[in-house]
């Protein structure tokens, strides 16, 4: 039996067949248009936007390629998006290439009303750099850093360009937030501009953060580098006086220059610490504690550094290196060398006396491996205890 119900589904039925074939025929007609603005050509582009004529994003692609209706194109782009700014901006792009600055400027400022996101901003900051206009391109470089929370190392680098100093980007851009000091630093660091990157490296060291520490250790090793000991020094024992590095700070004039001499941490291989090197033949092994364990094969090279560490020292200073270590070694010994001087450790106690050059403010203490020929080379274990750097008394 059928009611006035069945006959309605019958008849919605009957009519929704066309319904669903429009809607069909519409999600092909996008997908069509979707897949051919894909493709990126202008040819593709121009079917698209005649099977789509009011998406905004294939009359933005369009512009990227053809100049002829480039201002056309952006323009409906804009009336179809009016919240968005990247048609103006492509707009100012294009009255900028023609000459028309003015204009330029004018449809960057309205994008930037239209859009607190960072591309009006940068692009801003881009402008006024190519225009030179420099308080503006400060003001803006210092807005666009303040709403991104991205990457800043391209921004940062255009106010490099502008002839910014680290102090000066920290003072008118850096935001103040740990990773924005770090890509700053990481910045001047990459750039080899070592000590004009000690400001960014003393504002990332204001957070207090453990897993900035490698940053600012990497630029104090750079630093010492070029023999800027003393700045170097200054970031090492920052980081101590903060614990940020399970070392004591160094004070060259007190007698202070020797780091982690027990070998009581694994040495990090920066700035002030020992530098271990993977030596054929040799094994330098954590296995030891207090110390560091080394076992020669024999068949090591003849001369090789196996560990240094740089030292702080006053120039015109005699110091005095004490160790004490326990040897199971055959043929030749290692041997501590600082400049000119050596000494074996073929005893379980030793020392070695040396004078620091009146120029000097730093010295590199390595120790080596040493077989003179017709010598053989050592073979067994080494065991060093403990080191004892002082000033040496008359």
């Amino acid at each position: 039996m059928s009611g006035p119900p069945a006959v309605l589904f019958r008849i919605l039925a009957v009519l929704s067949i066309p319904l669903l074939g429009l809607a069909l025929f519409v999600t092909l007609r996008l997908s069509l248009a979707d897949y051919l603005a894909r493709r990126g050509d202008l040819g593709s582009l121009n079917r698209a936007i005649s099977l789509v004529p009011d998406h905004a994003g294939y009359y933005l692609r369009r512009a990227e390629l053809s100049l002829e209706t480039a201002s056309s194109d952006l323009r409906r782009a804009a009336e179809l998006r009016p919240r968005d700014a990247a048609p103006w901006v492509g707009l100012a792009l294009l009255a900028e290439s023609r000459g028309r600055i003015e204009e330029a400027e004018s449809h960057l400022l309205h994008a930037a009303r239209l859009d607190a996101s960072f591309l009006p901003r940068w692009s801003l900051v881009n402008f006024y750099f190519r225009q030179q206009k420099w308080d503006s391109f400060w003001e803006w470089a210092a807005r666009a850093a303040r709403i991104y929370h991205g990457d800043l190392t391209a921004l940062y680098q255009v106010c490099v360009r502008a002839g910014g100093s680290a102090q000066e980007i920290l003072d008118k851009v850096a935001p103040d937030r740990p990773k924005a000091h770090r890509e700053l630093l990481v910045v001047f660091t990459e750039d080899k501009r070592y000590p004009d990157a000690i400001p960014a490296a003393l504002a990332l060291l204001s957070h207090h953060r453990a897993g900035d520490t490698r940053f600012i250790l990497n630029l104090s090793d750079r630093l010492l580098a070029i023999g800027q000991t003393e700045a170097a020094l200054d970031l090492w024992n920052r980081l101590a006086h903060a614990s940020l590095i399970p070392h004591a700070e160094l004070d060259p004039p007190r007698g202070r220059s020797l780091t982690n001499a027990d070998f009581q941490v694994q040495p990090s291989g920066m700035a002030f610490d020992w530098r271990l090197r993977e030596i054929e033949g040799v094994r330098l092994g954590p296995g030891y504690r207090p110390g560091l364990e080394i076992r020669f094969s024999g068949r090591q090279p003849a001369e090789s550094v196996l560990a240094s560490q740089t030292l702080p020292v006053m120039g015109g200073r005699r110091y005095c290196l004490r160790w004490k270590a326990e040897a199971e070694l055959s043929g030749a010994a290692p041997r501590w060398r600082i400049g000119d001087r050596t000494a074996a450790l073929a005893e379980p106690e030793g020392e070695l006396e040396f004078l620091a050059p009146a120029e000097a403010s730093a010295l590199n203490l390595e120790l080596v491996t040493l077989a003179e020929p017709g010598t053989t080379r050592a073979e067994g274990t080494l065991r060093l205890h403990s080191l004892r750097l002082q000033p040496a008394t008359d």
